[in-house]
């Protein structure tokens, strides 16, 4: 295909000529256009006797048919895309006059947004601060509480101990007040001495004398002691609970 033909041109050059022209035809028409085209600009070959090979003609022109759908394909990719990026442009310039027109609002957001970030570092840090304080009280408490226990359970333990001394000491008391009355009831005039013959009485005690001379003072009968006033005897048997509870107290 090296020849010359097609009314004087070269084979080649027609061919470049007519890719570069397809393209720039192609954005303004449609298929149907395309086609129309096509058989305007001498698509159609004459047979001759002298001419080109009818076979490898009708494979270039199979040839340049491809390439014409592989081009009018790209070239309607290229026309969407371009929409596309007009439409893109657009928002671009959209986009870019709201930020010259409210720079104020933004750069307000950003600072809400790091006093966001600041207010929420500091909540996380008083969470932690709180939850060992907590943990710290609680074990505070549990030592309190295990302390209080040992206190109560040491009070208990020594009340026991002095109520058992406390008893101890009554039972002695109680011992020791016996032998007193015993011996009391023993003493006292009108009644037999334990181991004496009945039927006799004691000797009576010898008079005391008084300070300034005086006669002697009888002792008290019944084991009663003689008021100074002149009034009646006390029973000796009232002293002795009395006896009895300084006994215990001075035990204490």
């Amino acid at each position: 295909m090296s020849s010359t033909g097609f009314g004087g041109w070269n084979g080649n050059e027609w061919i470049s000529q007519y890719l570069r022209e397809i393209p720039r035809a192609a954005e303004r028409m449609t298929e149907g256009q395309l086609t129309g085209w096509v058989g305007e600009h001498g698509m159609e070959f004459s047979v001759v006797e002298l001419g080109y090979d009818r076979e490898q003609v009708d494979h270039c022109l199979e040839d340049l048919g491809e390439q014409l759908d592989r081009m009018t394909t790209e070239t309607r990719a290229a026309v969407a895309a371009a929409a596309e990026l007009t439409l893109l442009r657009e928002e671009v310039t959209r986009l870019r006059r709201m930020l010259r027109g409210r720079p104020a609002v933004y750069r307000t957001s950003a600072r809400l947004h790091h006093m966001l970030e600041l207010a929420q570092e500091e909540a996380t840090e008083i969470v932690a601060q709180a939850n060992a304080e907590l943990a710290a009280a609680r074990r505070e408490a549990a030592q309190v509480r295990e302390q209080a226990y040992n206190d109560a359970l040491q009070a208990r333990r020594d009340f026991e101990a002095a109520l058992h001394a406390r008893r101890r000491r009554e039972q002695e008391v109680d011992v020791i007040l016996r032998q007193i009355r015993f011996t009391d009831r023993a003493d006292a005039p009108g009644e037999p001495t334990p181991g004496a013959t009945p039927g006799r009485q004691p000797a009576a005690p010898a008079a005391r004398t008084g300070t300034g001379g005086g006669d002697a003072q009888p002792p008290a009968s019944n084991g009663g002691s003689a008021p100074a006033d002149g009034g009646s005897p006390r029973p000796a048997g009232a002293r002795w609970p009395r006896i009895r509870s300084r006994m215990i107290s001075a035990g204490r």
